[in-house]
This record gives structure tokens, C-alpha cells and sequence, in this order.
């Protein structure tokens, strides 16, 4: 009878419960204790209404979720929540919500396969076995680490004691008997699920021993004594083993290769400097060797021993040339690297062969671990790509059995960063190869066998690209296609994506192509995909596939289902405002676990059995202790009255009856990532969202489409239409709209504020002001700039010359005199992409106008800022915001600057109160 009142804290929540505990008790209540209870309570209603806003406190310390696993039978979830600053709790649940164990700082964490027992470890040395749906757990004292091994229908809990410091035994425990088995002196080890083996690396007074350890029979085979070994690989049957060891060659390390196959007595030293078939000037370099698929072949990396250096005893001059393939700075940032080449070695024969040379290139080096009998080489790497008339790749098929080479295709538009995306491969099979023309815009198989090149996708007239609107660089982009989804098992298929749908290919051209998804996607502006899968080389041709959906109009996203052997429209399963990812199945069932969010729900992991009702397992909501945000899209009309879209962030105890400053930030599309959640944290480069809508500001983000030669105006047009329609709204001040871009979105910035009046204050970091000297000008190592104005972002398709007027009325540099918006900038001396320069020009060209703008240079930043620098890019973003937008006094870094000899004393953040005025 002493507790009229209880006070209950629930998930950052305060609530104040006035308890009766019998209706006679009430009438007894003394007066003042009710009324001083009434008080307590509205106090506390009115503190929870006014949550806090987000400061810098929370940066680098928001609880996320983590890793998740799911039992083999379903039944059972553990998942990781970090809490940065504190640690990381672990809890094991029941997918039901019927059970529940929650542990912090526990290491690992894994079930057995039994789906009875979850394993972990806790504390400094402690071994734990949680029976799951009790509170029974067994403990193995003094454990320093622990793994769980499966292979061959056998599961072994493996683990190293410490009981002291010279303890180096490995203890092996089979999960379903408890037979035990004790290795001794290990430094190391690696299993291999194939054979059920374990590879024992022990630390003897003469070096290293290895030895190969059968679990099932306890036989074992010994395989190297002396030095320690690296680079060491096994074959994908485990049968195998190649590795590196060093050895000192005239004071310089050299590296050299070692062959291990089953049933020899030891380890063969395989000579590669001055081997036949090599260059004498390549030597082994110190890179992992990888088999083929078959076992049959080894591959190596091999590098120069030297590479030609400039003296330093003649004249330091550099000799630029119209004639040279590369620039001079270009080829003074190679100078210091030496070129590598890969090498194999046919392990039938025994005959070493070199694979690439200079200017024939395998197309993707880990490749080599999925092929047998071929490879892909391409060749015609250029420079300057975009413009030089020989700047063509072709593609060649290397055969592994006798080194005979076939060109597939030739004089294809080379351009280096989309070679890799336009050969899609060999098929699992090795019967076909896949590529895509984006000339012709076709898919093409070439028959191996046969040598005969099919157009396998003619006629369709399908677009199998994202194009030039998906977030892109231009008609480099519109000429990558999506690419596979998967094959067919015994290469009887290849399922293609176009830009919405699923479609099942014959390989051999024989079959007409089909739409398995029945055009629903295109009909719908729906993209679907297949989720991920175990072995997406080896689909069914019949049977189900889950596909992940998401609609481009409303944002949502969701699942559905297909058949492979069925045209028709895909079943949709459930679709709604979120983002899903890392899907996650169970071994034995059809339970799934899946993490979910949205701009409002922290991400949690959900539990699935059929992707149409989803059960919460984790419940992390940081977000709900302070004053979050409100997403919402919006749609309108640009002035040639085709429809844009935007996110707009409201604050989430918006007043509809006050007016709000607004923020506008862009880039190129980004409206798709609508259902996307932000954590709060330091603006490094775009102002992070969450951080400035929590503390009173709108922030609206409008996509921009591109035109060609017009990209400045684009953007222009997208902002102010964008803002004529928001300015209904009555809860935005259309007198305070400030700006905020960066990098590409900060030469939109420049480009906005040299071209209206309308915005009160604006923010620009690593953006461009001077589209000629900026095409001009060295990026990356010394490479030239000029692509990314003639095919990428800015989207000007032609040079200065052709096009002079686009570039001059682009470069906001020339108009300069005409801004009015007070400016802060931030370019960084080692920002590799948009030269510093940049900025310099503009601060420069802005300050001869006498216009009000400052610019920040850190010393550690590049084209962004990190840590301290990104806290200290935030104060002063804000306070610059806070200024010309709410009214707030202004700092002193604005009023009255940093000296340079003050760099790092003085920061400047405190407010001036004399009354001067930026």
C-alpha cells in the first residue's frame, strides 16, 4: 500500500502510471499525494512529447543490429546489437517469442547442426553450449578460441585451450558422440570440408611442420619441414596444395612455388625464374597461386624483377608528346610500379606456360579458380579511350588444352571501366561464352565447339541496360547491361535481366528467348530480381525463385515468386514501404530471416516462412529516444512537363501552424533510396539528413535529369520547380531555403547560385566552378580529366571545341559577380578527383566581387572529410545554416576569421554578441 505510483522505463521511454490497487484504496488517497501525482505525470507526458534533437553526442555511438543466424531448423535466431562505446549484446531467441537468452561481449557464435545447441564464447577463456529453449549451459574453462567444423556428414567442435601460456593443443570434438581427439604443438590450422582434413601448422626449434590429418581415419601425412610457408592455396577437392616460400636472392626476397598433391611423400619445388616458356626479367611475385576448377592447372602471378627507372644524373626534364600513349605524369606515377603477368602451369604435363602479356589481359584473374579448360583475355587497353580512333578493346578465348587463342570479337568501343561488364563470362559448363554488344545492343553466345557466334537476344528490342536515368554516368552507363542472374544447370540457359524483367535464354539459339516474368515488371515500372542464391550457376529448369521486387513509382519493395517452367505473371508475395536486405535461409525448411527498414524503423531482423507475414526478432529503435524524421516522396512537374520526383525529410514533431527553414540537397536520382534508413552522423560530405531535420530544418532532395550539354541547368530546373511546388506547403519558410552539395552536386550548387537570387544561404564542397580548366586539368595518379565531361556526369558528349558555348555557359565561374547567396565552401589540397584549384578559382573570383563566402581546408581531408574534420564540417555547416536561415547569432570564424598562426588553437565556434554582421 506504500506504492501509489511506479515509475516504468520501456525502450527509452518514461512513462508516469498512477496504480490503484483497489478501488477502495483511491477514496483513502490524500489530496495533495493526487494532485502532486497529477503533476508528475503531465510533467512527464510533456517531457516525452519534446524528445531531444540529435547533436554530435550520438556520432560514432548509435545502436545497429549486426550479424544474424538462423538455426537449421528454423526454430531458433541469435543475433549481434551494437552499441559502440559499450559493446555488443548477443541474443539468442525462439522464432516463436516464447524463449529468450541475451549475453554481452560474448565471441562467435554458431549452432550445431542438431538445431539443440548454440555455441559461443564469454569472458576472457570460457567455452559456452547454451541448450537452446533452456537456461542449461555447459562451460569449457580456459578456451582461446573455437570453430565449428562440418564436412562430409561429420560436425567437430574445435577448439585451443590456455590452460597456460605454452599451451598449443587443438581439441577436436565430434558434436554427435563427444569422440574426442588432441592435437599437439599447433601454431595453425585449416579444414577442409570436402575431405573432412585438417591442415596442422606446428612451431618446432628447426621451423614449421605441416601435416595433413584425416578426422575420419586419424591417418596423416607430413608436408613440409622449415621455414614458415605463404601464400598457400588447396584445390577445390582439398587434394591438393601449392604455396610460397622466401628465399634470399643477392639481398633481394624472392619467392618460390611448392606443389603438393595426395600420396606423394613431399612437396615439389616448381623453378619459375628463367623457367622455359618465361620472360628472364619476370620473377614469382607474392601472390596467392590459384587451381582451375578440374585441379588440372595452376596459376601464378609473375612480376618484373626490373622495370626501367629515369636517372637522376642528366637533366630532370619531362618530354611531353602528342605522340605518347599516356601523358608524362601518368607514366611518371607508374614508373615506380612494376607490371605483373599472369603464368600457369598444365600439372598433367608439367610444362609451364605465360597467360597474359603486355596489352593481352585475363579478363578478371579470380576467374581462373571457376574454368577448366578456357579463359577470357581482352586486349586494347587505351588512354585517352574517348577519343582516339584505335581506342578499341576485342575479346579472345584462350584454350587451357593447347594453347590455341580465338577472337570472339573485335574493335569493340573500349572503355575501361564497363570491359568486365560487357564479357558476362564462360558458362559453368564451358560449352558457350556470353558477352553483349552495345553497338548492336545485343546479347551474343559463341558455341565453343562449334566456333559459331549466335545473336541469342535478336529481335526482341529490349533494352538491357539500367540507362542513362538510373543514377548514371551518362552513355557510359546506358551502354552496360544488367547482366546475368544465373545459369541453367548443364549451360542449357542463362536467366538475363533487362531493365525490369527476368528472361530465360537458349544458349544455343535454338529456343526462343521467354519472358519468365510476362513483362509484369515493365508493365508495372517493377524491378525484379532473384534473391540470392547458393549456387546461381546451377538453376533448375523448373521449380520456384524467390524474386526480390521493387517498384520505381511509389518506392515500395517486397517479394514474389516465379516458376521456371511457367510464363506468366509473377505471384507477389507483399510489397510495402521498406527496404529489405541480407535475406538469410534455414538449412532444413523454409523459415527465413530478413532485416528490414525504413526512413523511420531502425533496420531489425524479421522472420519468414512465406515473405507475406514477416515476425519482428529484433526490436533496436535508437531513433525513438529523440526527434526523428518524417519521409515522404513527392512528385511534380519540370517545366518541359515531364514528371519529377523527390524525398522530402520533414522533422518529426513538425507544427503544421510554424514555418520551417528548408535545405535542398542533390545530386543525380537518388529517390529510390526513399525507404533507406540514416544513422546520425558527421556531415563529411552531403549534410547527413537525420542530424538536420532533427534540429528544425526540411530537407528536400529532387531528382535531377540530365540534359545533354545542359547539366547546370538540369539541376537548375529540377530545384526551382521542385521549390514552386513544395511552396504551398504553409510550414515552409519560402524566405530561408538554403542549398547543400557536394562534389558533382556541388558544381550544381555554383551553378544554382550564379543563376538565382531565390536562396538565402548555400554550401558547396569539392565542386567544380570552371568546366574549361577542370577539363583541362590532371585526377587520379595523373590521368585526364576530360572523360567525365565528354561521356560521364556532365553530360557535355562533345570537348570545348565543339561545344564551346555549353562549357562557357556551364562554368560558374564567369558569373561570379552576379551571386548574392553568401557562400561556405570546402575543397581539400589532396582531393584526387576535383583538383583544389577548383575552389581556389571560385573563393577567389567570389571575393574580387566582394560577395560574402568562406572556405574550408583541412589538412587531412580529400574529397571528403573523416573523423574530427567531419565533426568540425558539421559545427560549422550548422551554425553557417543557423545563421541566415533561423536568425541565429553568427560565429566568430564568420565575423571575424581563423589566423593561420591560430590553425588549430583557435576554432572560432563561439557566437559573436557585438552586433557584427558576416
Amino acid at each position: 500500500m506504500n506504492d501509489y505510483f511506479e515509475l516504468n522505463v520501456q525502450e527509452g521511454y518514461t512513462f508516469f502510471v498512477l496504480r490503484c490497487f483497489q478501488t477502495r484504496y483511491f477514496k483513502c488517497l490524500d489530496m495533495r499525494t493526487y494532485y502532486f501525482g497529477l503533476i508528475c505525470y503531465v510533467w512527464v507526458i510533456a517531457g516525452y512529447a519534446q524528445k531531444p534533437m540529435i547533436d554530435t553526442s550520438v556520432f560514432g555511438r548509435w545502436p545497429r543490429v549486426g550479424y544474424a543466424r538462423i538455426s537449421p531448423d528454423g526454430r531458433y535466431a541469435a543475433f549481434d546489437v551494437d552499441y559502440p562505446g559499450k559493446g555488443h549484446e548477443i541474443s539468442v531467441i525462439s522464432t516463436n517469442g516464447q524463449w529468450r537468452r541475451s549475453f554481452w561481449n560474448i565471441r562467435g557464435g554458431e549452432f550445431l547442426s542438431d538445431s539443440r545447441t548454440y555455441i559461443f564464447q564469454q569472458g576472457k577463456d570460457s567455452l559456452c553450449a547454451l541448450r537452446l529453449g533452456s537456461d542449461k549451459i555447459q562451460f569449457i574453462e580456459h578456451v582461446k578460441m573455437f570453430e565449428v567444423l562440418r564436412g562430409g556428414g561429420i560436425e567437430w567442435l574445435s577448439y585451443k585451450p590456455v590452460v597456460d601460456e605454452n599451451d598449443s593443443r587443438l581439441i577436436l570434438r565430434q558434436t554427435n558422440t563427444n569422440r574426442e581427439a588432441v592435437e599437439d604443438s599447433v601454431a595453425s590450422y585449416w579444414y577442409n570440408d570436402k575431405t573432412n582434413r585438417l591442415f596442422i601448422k606446428r612451431k618446432e626449434n628447426s621451423g614449421y611442420h605441416y601435416e595433413w590429418v584425416d578426422l575420419a581415419s586419424g591417418q596423416r601425412s607430413g608436408i613440409w619441414d622449415g621455414e614458415d610457408i605463404k601464400q598457400m592455396t588447396f584445390d577445390r577437392e582439398g587434394r591438393q596444395l601449392a604455396f610460397l616460400t622466401t628465399v634470399n636472392k643477392g639481398g633481394v626476397k624472392a619467392f618460390t612455388l611448392w606443389y603438393y598433391r595426395e600420396g606423394m611423400t613431399s612437396p615439389k619445388e616448381w623453378p619459375i625464374d628463367n623457367a622455359s616458356g618465361i620472360d628472364s626479367n619476370l620473377m614469382l611475385d607474392n601472390e596467392s597461386p590459384l587451381f582451375s576448377r578440374d585441379g588440372e592447372k595452376l596459376f601464378f602471378r609473375l612480376v618484373e624483377k626490373n622495370a626501367p627507372k629515369p636517372s637522376t644524373d642528366g637533366v630532370q626534364v619531362d618530354v611531353w608528346s602528342y605522340r605518347d600513349q599516356d601523358l608524362q605524369e601518368d607514366q611518371i606515377s607508374r614508373a615506380t610500379s612494376k607490371r605483373t603477368f599472369m603464368g600457369w602451369i598444365d600439372l598433367r604435363s608439367g610444362k609451364l606456360r605465360p597467360l597474359e602479356k603486355v596489352g593481352l589481359r585475363v579478363r578478371l584473374a579470380y576467374d581462373l579458380q571457376e574454368q577448366s579448360r578456357y579463359t577470357l583475355l581482352t586486349a586494347g587497353e587505351r588512354s585517352d579511350y574517348w577519343w582516339r580512333d584505335n581506342s578499341e578493346f576485342s575479346i579472345y578465348l584462350k584454350s587451357l588444352e593447347n594453347g590455341e587463342q580465338f577472337l570472339l570479337k573485335g574493335k569493340m568501343p573500349y572503355n575501361q571501366q564497363w570491359v568486365l561488364a560487357q564479357v558476362q563470362g564462360i558458362s559453368p559448363e564451358e560449352k558457350f561464352v556470353l558477352y553483349y554488344d552495345p553497338i548492336i545492343g545485343d546479347y551474343f553466345s559463341y558455341e565453343i565447339t562449334s566456333g559459331i557466334t549466335r545473336d541469342v537476344t535478336s529481335g526482341l528490342g529490349i533494352n538491357w541496360t539500367q540507362g542513362p536515368s538510373e543514377r548514371s554516368w551518362g552513355t557510359i552507363a546506358s551502354s552496360v547491361p544488367v547482366g546475368i542472374a544465373g545459369w541453367v544447370k548443364g549451360d542449357r540457359a542463362v536467366l538475363l535481366y533487362d531493365k525490369w524483367d527476368l528472361w530465360w535464354v537458349d544458349l544455343s539459339g535454338i529456343k526462343k528467348p521467354m519472358n519468365l516474368t510476362h513483362g509484369y515488371g515493365r508493365a508495372h515500372h517493377i524491378q525484379l530480381r532473384l534473391t540470392p542464391q547458393k549456387d546461381s550457376k546451377q538453376l533448375s529448369d523448373s521449380g520456384s525463385l524467390l524474386l526480390t521486387a521493387f517498384d520505381t513509382i511509389n518506392k515500395y519493395s517486397g517479394y514474389c515468386r516465379i516458376r521456371m517452367d511457367k510464363i506468366a505473371d509473377p505471384e507477389i508475395l507483399s510489397m510495402g514501404p521498406f527496404k529489405y536486405r541480407d535475406s538469410e535461409k534455414a538449412a532444413g525448411t523454409e523459415s527465413w530471416i530478413v532485416k528490414r527498414e525504413s526512413a523511420a524503423e531502425a533496420p531489425n531482423y524479421y522472420i519468414t516462412k512465406d515473405f507475406k507475414s514477416f515476425r519482428q526478432l529484433t526490436f533496436v529503435a535508437p531513433q525513438k529516444n529523440y526527434n526523428w524524421l518524417q519521409a515522404e516522396l513527392v512528385t511534380w512537374s519540370l517545366p518541359n512537363g515531364k514528371p519529377c520526383q523527390g524525398m522530402l525529410f520533414k522533422p518529426e514533431n513538425l507544427d503544421p501552424h510554424k514555418k520551417y527553414p528548408l535545405l535542398i540537397n542533390y545530386y543525380e536520382e537518388q529517390s529510390d533510396e526513399l525507404y533507406e534508413y540514416q544513422e546520425p552522423a558527421a556531415t563529411g560530405d552531403k549534410i547527413n539528413i537525420p542530424y538536420f531535420a532533427s534540429r528544425g530544418y526540411i530537407v528536400f532532395i529532387p531528382d535531377v535529369h540530365p540534359r545533354e550539354g545542359a547539366m547546370g541547368e538540369s539541376a537548375l530546373e529540377s530545384v526551382l520547380s521542385g521549390v514552386r511546388f513544395l511552396s504551398d506547403q504553409p510550414w515552409i519558410d519560402t524566405t530561408k531555403i538554403g542549398l547543400q552539395g557536394h562534389s558533382f552536386g556541388g558544381y550544381e550548387t555554383n551553378y544554382i547560385i550564379t543563376h538565382t537570387h531565390l536562396f538565402k544561404a548555400a554550401m558547396e564542397s569539392s565542386g567544380v566552378s570552371d568546366m574549361i580548366s577542370d577539363y583541362g586539368s590532371l585526377i587520379r595518379r595523373g590521368r585526364s580529366n576530360q572523360e567525365i565531361f565528354e561521356l560521364g556526369q556532365y553530360w557535355m558528349r562533345a570537348s570545348p571545341w565543339q561545344r564551346r558555348d555549353s562549357y562557357l555557359n556551364g562554368s560558374p565561374i564567369l558569373l561570379a559577380n552576379k551571386v548574392t547567396t553568401p557562400l561556405l565552401m570546402m575543397h581539400n589540397k589532396r582531393d584526387p578527383l576535383v583538383p583544389w584549384q577548383q575552389g581556389v578559382e571560385f573563393f577567389t573570383a567570389l571575393r574580387r566581387n566582394g560577395k560574402k563566402v568562406w572556405m574550408l581546408q583541412y589538412d587531412h581531408g580529400d574529397h571528403g572529410v573523416q573523423g574530427i574534420d567531419a565533426v568540425d564540417f558539421t559545427i560549422r555547416m550548422e551554425q553557417f545554416f543557423d545563421h541566415y536561415l533561423k536568425a541565429a547569432l553568427p560565429p566568430r570564424w564568420m565575423t571575424e576569421g581563423v589566423s593561420a598562426s591560430e590553425k588549430g588553437n583557435d576554432n572560432g565556434y563561439e557566437l559573436d554578441r557585438s552586433g557584427k554582421i558576416p
